[in-house]
């Protein structure tokens, strides 16, 4: 059974229950609809934000007490494959709870720079083992890759995952398009 004092290495609960466990049911599975730090549930697999928008720094939003540095314990060497396999375990077993709390650390340990060269064995995992529907962290990893694009060597490295995952690349396309300066219109690839 999960207590909700999962540790993940990442965020300390010094034993205290999650917020996520503490949630009622329904809005557990509302939560895992939307993406981290919005509040309104998405329709399906799509980037409906303002096309005029820049795209948003994944760093800007992190402070000195999300650095593990700070907590003075130490980085896990893997540590993005830990909230991924949990996700996909609480997916598997249907505990809304656990899978809105290991996506909601996966995102959070990604956006404040966790991206490292292990990134894309993550992503490929994540391809492989998410059912193509559970966009929760699929969106994710589109709009943390898109966010990179312009960079030449993050490309070159995120090259052989996109090859491999049509899905992933399309998803990352859609987000480079949508904080593009195309018309409104122009911003949605359908592959």
């Amino acid at each position: 059974m999960y207590t909700g004092t999962y540790e993940d290495g990442e965020t300390p609960t010094f034993g205290k229950l999650s917020s996520a466990a503490l949630t009622p049911p329904g809005k557990v599975l509302v939560a895992l609809d939307t993406f981290p730090g919005e509040t309104e549930p998405k329709s399906e697999f799509t980037f409906e934000e303002d096309p005029e928008a820049s795209a948003p720094d994944p760093v800007a939003d992190c402070d000195e007490s999300d650095n593990l540095g700070a907590l003075d314990l130490p980085i896990p060497p893997r540590c993005l494959f830990l909230p991924l396999r949990l996700y996909v375990m609480a997916d598997k077993y249907d505990v809304p709870a656990l899978r809105l709390l290991a996506r909601d650390r996966f995102y959070r340990s990604a956006e404040c720079g966790r991206m490292d060269d292990d990134f894309p064995d993550v992503i490929d995992e994540l391809f492989q083992t998410t059912r193509q529907n559970d966009t929760s962290l699929r969106e994710i990893v589109c709009s943390l890759v898109g966010s990179k694009a312009r960079d030449r060597e993050y490309r070159e490295k995120m090259d052989p995952v996109m090859r491999k995952h049509g899905d992933f690349a399309v998803g990352v396309l859609n987000y480079v398009l949508l904080n593009s300066n195309l018309p409104s219109g122009e911003t949605r690839f359908h592959g």
